[in-house]
């Protein structure tokens, strides 16, 4: 268990209006994995339920220190209609892979190198159901 955020007993967000942002199991220090985290962090200090999702189970980081809700793919989260899913843009293949999700589907584009190496070709994020890109910058907007 990591000190850092609070995994001892995952709390799974309730009530309509939930926000899940998708995060990669990546180890090393990042500053798109922090951001994902505060993200979430300031969404549930704002009244909102989120939560942080990671692919295998028990997955933490060890460097960054937002305290979040941490839940784990592997243990088979329910999603609902009501709920919004947020993935980076690092992680187009699971956008494709939610397709059909009943909810919201929302990209954040930390970078914009990954963000067009990760589609096809000709591809865009509307033709896979994205509602919304959130970016950090008038650059990566474009």
């Amino acid at each position: 268990m990591s000190p850092l955020h609070d995994q001892s007993t995952p709390r799974m967000p309730t009530g309509p209006g939930r926000i899940f942002y998708f995060c990669p199991d990546f180890p090393q220090p990042s500053g798109g994995v922090r951001t994902l985290y505060q993200h979430v962090a300031l969404l549930n200090q704002a009244g909102f339920d989120a939560a942080v999702v990671h692919q295998k189970h028990g997955f933490a980081t060890q460097w960054q220190s937002a305290a979040t809700p941490v839940l784990w793919l592997e243990d088979r989260p329910r999603f609902d209609a009501g709920d919004t899913l947020v993935f980076p843009e690092v992680m187009a293949d699971m956008v494709r892979q939610t397709a059909a999700f009943g909810g919201r589907r929302v990209v954040i584009a930390l970078s914009w190198t990954p963000s067009y190496s990760r589609l096809q070709p000709g591809e865009r994020w509307q033709d896979l159901g994205v509602e919304q890109v959130l970016v950090q910058s008038k650059t990566v907007a474009r």
